[in-house]
């Protein structure tokens, strides 16, 4: 992996969802231009990604990069509880890819479960400088990532 290509990478995530789906939950198939990353804690859900379908379920990790087609729906009898953001790379950077596949399995580690709660507290509560707060924890979420890709 070549780190060079990561290391100025700053992330500007604009939406995160603690996603507690409902039985009939669904995404409508759509070119995204900023990346997905999901993490799954219950439940399970089909993916389509570029027209591949991928089954995620608890314990695994989705990424989708800025361009790809993607479209989802859950399982009416095991709804999907996810931690699911969005974001883009500043700048010129977008185009950047993260040396992850579409699904990682046994991505969980306590730090990360950690770190994805303290940003959801950061995210929710809306406090003075929260984006800078938050943008600093995924930034983490994305070195522990890499650090074991």
């Amino acid at each position: 992996m070549d780190i060079n290509k990561y290391e100025q990478l700053v992330p500007n995530v604009f939406l995160f969802v603690d996603r507690r789906s409902f039985p009939d939950w669904e995404i409508g198939r759509s070119t995204i231009d900023f990346h997905d990353l999901t993490f799954i804690v219950e439940g399970k859900s089909n993916y389509y990604i570029n027209g591949e379908k991928f089954t995620v379920e608890a314990g695994d990790m989705l990424y989708a990069p800025s361009g790809s087609i993607r479209q989802a729906h859950t399982f009416k009898e095991a709804p999907m509880h996810s931690f699911a953001f969005n974001f883009v790379w500043e700048g010129a950077d977008n185009h950047v890819r993260l040396p992850f596949g579409t699904v990682t399995k046994n991505w969980r580690t306590k730090e990360l479960l950690e770190d994805i709660r303290e940003f959801s507290h950061v995210w929710m509560d809306k406090q003075p400088f929260y984006k800078m707060k938050a943008r600093a924890i995924f930034q983490l979420i994305i070195y522990r990532l890499l650090c074991i890709a």
